[in-house]
């Protein structure tokens, strides 16, 4: 494991600003930036610009039932992990913005 992951599991955060927009500037570097919780519909925004027949399919189901969390639950959980929160809801909403059409223009999957 490098350093830098290793510090990041034992060193307190000292800058959350910064991290966050260290984060949210990787985020910015990819070319394409999906979010599992809304896939149906990022296949099918993509096959529709795209063109291509995209079909969403689960290769590995779990043979565990769906658990669900109280709102007691979720609550701690969205306190123990705000950053990721806020990277979350900043890529989201730059990901519903005009900035996806012009991500798939510069990668070549939807012409000018």
């Amino acid at each position: 494991m490098s350093d830098r992951f290793v510090a990041s599991k034992t060193n307190p955060i000292d800058d959350c600003d910064a991290l966050l927009k260290r984060a949210v500037s990787t985020c910015r570097s990819v070319n394409l930036l999906g979010f599992t919780d809304d896939m149906p519909a990022l296949f099918e925004r993509i096959s529709q610009e795209t063109g291509l027949p995209l079909t969403l399919r689960q290769d590995n189901r779990s043979r565990y039932p769906a658990l669900s969390l109280s709102d007691r639950q979720l609550d701690v959980i969205r306190n123990h992990n705000t950053i990721d929160l806020r990277l979350y809801e900043t890529m989201r909403a730059e990901r519903n913005s005009n900035k996806f059409i012009r991500l798939l223009r510069k990668t070549g999957l939807l012409g000018s």
